[in-house]
C-alpha cells in the first residue's frame, strides 16, 4: 500500500512539473499581434537565420502610405541605404529567445519612427496580452500588444 502512494505521489508530481513547461513554450506566442491603437500588426515566428530564436515582421499598417501614395519607407533610418526600404515586411523584432515560463529576452527591436534599435524583452500578460519592452542604457518602454484580428 504504501509503494502504491509513494508512486502516486511521485506521478503527480511529475505531471505537474511538466505541466508548465508544456504551457510555457514559444508557441504562446507566435502568431499576429497588434501593437496599441492597432496601428501595425506584427507576426512572430521563428527567425529564418536562426530557427531556436523569435523574430516579428510588419505584416499590416493601419497607413500603409505616405502622403503622396508611395509605401512608407524607412526615412528615419540612420543608414542611408536603408531609407528607401519599405516599412511593411520589415523585420522590426528579432532574436528572442525564451528565458523561462511565459519570457523571452536577449532580442532586439527597431522603431522605424525614430531610426533606433533598442535591447527588447517579451513577457505573455494572464490576460492573453503580449508585453515587449525595449530598452537603452536603463531606460525601459513597454507596450502592452494584444492578438491579431
Amino acid at each position: 500500500m504504501r509503494a502504491i502512494i509513494i508512486i502516486t505521489t511521485l506521478g503527480a508530481l511529475a505531471a505537474a512539473i511538466a505541466a508548465p513547461r508544456a504551457f510555457a513554450s514559444d508557441e504562446q506566442i507566435l502568431g499576429d499581434w497588434m501593437t496599441p491603437g492597432d496601428a501595425a500588426r506584427i507576426r512572430i515566428a521563428d527567425c529564418p537565420a536562426q530557427p531556436s530564436r523569435l523574430c516579428g515582421t510588419i505584416v499590416w499598417l493601419k497607413e500603409p502610405n505616405q502622403k503622396d501614395g508611395r509605401p512608407r519607407r524607412d526615412l528615419a533610418n540612420p543608414q542611408p541605404g536603408l531609407r528607401t526600404r519599405p516599412i511593411l515586411g520589415m523585420a522590426m523584432l528579432v532574436d528572442l529567445e525564451m528565458a523561462g515560463p511565459g519570457r523571452w529576452t536577449g532580442g532586439a527591436i527597431y522603431d522605424p519612427a525614430t531610426g533606433r534599435t533598442y535591447r527588447s524583452t517579451a513577457s505573455a500578460g494572464a490576460d492573453g496580452t503580449l508585453r515587449v519592452e525595449g530598452c537603452r542604457l536603463m531606460i525601459c518602454q513597454g507596450q502592452r500588444w494584444t492578438r491579431g484580428h
